[in-house]
């Protein structure tokens, strides 16, 4: 109206701007991609009209940038440059109504939380620093620079993200200074649920000290016994990540902890620990391979069951906890492993089909049981293996096949000593690299894929042309590495140790002699600082083994050649 000069009185005012602004960055929040180039579009058409932005809506840009920053490559650094830009513009004015506040920083900081570069800790950190020192020296100049808790936890959030080695310790850094400013009567800082829930995510996953997350859990509880304030209050996010850092730990005594701490959780009488929690405790007892961690795993089921029936919805198994399940089975050994992973797949698609959503097949619940199938070591496994692959390759319900399940099902067919189980393997594996040629990206073939096709020959008994076959799949490796110069492709010591003991199986000198050329290949690499293809223990045994078994009368002098070569090595 404006525009066509119907009406003087419509012209839109920077508040109208505004409201659009913040329209773009619930978009932004809501995955529209193209909601931050919109909202730039609209700063630009501010500029051409003569309307002066402030510093509503520069945050608001800037926010808009930090919403899309966990999809959009270069947020965070977009959300930078406008704060930067902000930070020049009322040096030059000295105009307040565009000068940078609190919000203005934790827009950008909040953005580097969400981005997944390795710099984006750090960046956000050092955001915080610059809040910090300017706030200490006076520079607020009547508009507020002080960190509140928001940006004090949305670092903490960066710092969990980020995997670095020393981010836990970063965090309870950072933790423990937001405990002295909240004795603080003029800074609005507080630790809170997100506070300590952020720290403890930080402590698992990056391996570091599950007794610290325990303690800060019933730190947080005890706190809120304490006061009855709610922002202490303990939630299944802050159990489950406690619980979260014992499964990551690594520790010999891990799972018995968890399911300890777990037990003493669940005494309290307002948390309500969800499916979440138990898959992880559930994973945790995978992880520990104890002969046991099948039968401790099948009576978190049967808590989870009995909770469900009691009115606790939350606590209903899902395919998460029945594919962690599978994998405490897999991993620990257990004779019943297959038909136990064959019956909870089938429980999971009779429940989903029967409307329970929760049990919904899920690519990890087909990945574990394909894992449980392969580490059978029989020809029923991979034949079943196969089968399950083929049954969701044409199943559109059902979640696609990627390259984790195909390399399982080849890893069957290599550890099952059928006749022609490296055929199949290989087959498979041919099948991986057409489909991924013809655009399939998830199919993408791996080393792992063809190392298990070489494995897949190396088991093969009483065949002569097996080594040569192996030799031919490290051939096809070898040209689809040079052609692209795409690494997954590249041969590394296991490819190597698997083609000498492919030879070395042949029991012949020239087999022997051929083990050993491969050796001599792994040396050059080595010498020339290919630090994939060092040779190992393997290395050098096989080799060892393949002198042993060759009958050649010299073989005992070239088995200790082969032994003085492995003490020389680096």
């Amino acid at each position: 109206l404006y525009d066509d000069g119907r009406n003087a009185n419509a012209r839109p005012s920077v508040i109208s701007y505004n409201a659009c602004m913040k329209a773009y960055a619930r978009c932004a929040a809501n995955g529209a991609e193209d909601a931050p180039d919109r909202a730039e579009e609209l700063l630009q058409h501010m500029k051409n009209t003569g309307i002066n932005a402030d510093r509503i809506t520069y945050t608001t840009l800037i926010d808009c940038y930090a919403k899309a920053a966990t999809t959009r490559p270069g947020a965070a650094v977009r959300a930078e440059e406008i704060l930067r830009d902000m930070t020049h513009l009322y040096a030059v004015s000295g105009n307040d109504a565009i000068r940078p506040d609190y919000l203005s920083y934790s827009a950008v900081i909040g953005a580097w939380a969400r981005t997944a570069t390795p710099d984006a800790a750090s960046r956000a950190n050092s955001l915080l620093v610059q809040m910090e020192a300017l706030h200490a020296a006076g520079a607020d100049g009547g508009i507020s620079l002080a960190p509140s808790t928001v940006t004090y936890n949305s670092v903490l959030n960066a710092f969990a993200r980020s995997g670095h080695p020393d981010a836990a310790q970063q965090a309870w850094e950072l933790l423990i200074k937001m405990q002295t400013l909240s004795k603080l009567e003029d800074r609005n800082v507080k630790c809170d649920t997100i506070t300590f829930s952020t720290v403890i995510d930080a402590i698992a996953k990056t391996r570091a000290d599950p007794e610290r997350a325990e303690e800060l859990f019933f730190r947080m509880e005890k706190q809120y016994e304490d006061t009855g304030d709610e922002s202490f209050r303990p939630n299944s996010i802050s159990l489950s990540s406690a619980v979260n850092a014992w499964a990551k730990s690594d520790r010999p005594d891990a799972a018995s902890r968890a399911l300890s701490f777990l037990d003493k959780a669940e005494r309290i009488a307002y948390l309500r620990p969800n499916a979440i929690v138990y898959s992880t405790l559930l994973e945790c007892l995978a992880k520990s391979r104890s002969r046991s961690a099948a039968k401790a795993a099948e009576d978190v089921l049967v808590r989870m069951e009995r909770l469900y029936r009691e009115g606790k919805k939350e606590a209903r198994p899902d395919a998460a906890a029945y594919a962690n399940l599978i994998n405490a089975y897999t991993k620990s050994g257990h004779p019943n492993t297959t038909r136990r992973a064959m019956d909870l797949l089938n429980e999971a698609e009779r429940q989903y089909s029967n409307g329970n959503e929760a049990m919904k097949p899920t690519l990890l619940l087909y990945s574990a049981v394909l894992q449980a199938l392969a580490k059978s070591a029989t020809i029923e496994g991979a034949e079943n293996a196969e089968a399950l692959l083929r049954r969701k390759l044409y199943f559109r319900s059902r979640p696609k096949m990627t390259t984790v399940c195909f390399n399982a099902v080849i890893d069957a067919h290599a550890r099952s000593g059928g006749p022609d189980a490296a055929e199949k393997a290989e087959a498979i594996l041919d099948e991986m690299v057409r489909r991924f040629e013809q655009g399939d990206i998830e199919v993408k073939p791996s080393v792992r894929s063809f190392n298990a096709v070489c494995l897949a020959w190396k088991n093969t008994k009483n065949d002569a042309k097996a080594p040569k076959r192996a030799e031919a799949v490290l051939k096809k490796m070898n040209d689809m590495y040079r052609a692209s110069g795409d690494t997954s492709y590249k041969p590394d010591i296991c490819t190597i140790n698997t083609i000498i003991g492919s030879w070395s199986n042949m029991g012949t000198k020239e087999a022997a002699e051929k083990a050993m050329a491969f050796l001599l290949y792994a040396e050059g690499r080595q010498a020339v600082g290919d630090e994939t293809m060092f040779p190992d223990r393997i290395t050098f045994r096989t080799c060892v083994e393949a002198w042993a078994k060759s009958g050649d009368e010299t073989a005992l002098k070239k088995a200790m050649e082969v032994a003085k070569r492995m003490e020389a090595s680096p």
